[in-house]
């Protein structure tokens, strides 16, 4: 989920049995910050 405001985003993404809160400032692109975050959960389905 995200949440776009005047000073800035909010992105929740569940994290395996969590959830991850990142804050961020208008200038960063969504979409690598959901690409990383889609990199960090194959990196850890391919360590197991």
């Amino acid at each position: 989920m995200t949440l776009q405001s005047p000073e800035g985003n909010i992105i929740i993404a569940p994290y395996y049995d969590v959830y991850l809160c990142l804050f961020t400032t208008r200038t960063i692109n969504i979409g690598h910050i959901r690409r990383i975050l889609r990199d960090l959960q194959l990196t850890k389905k391919n360590q197991d």
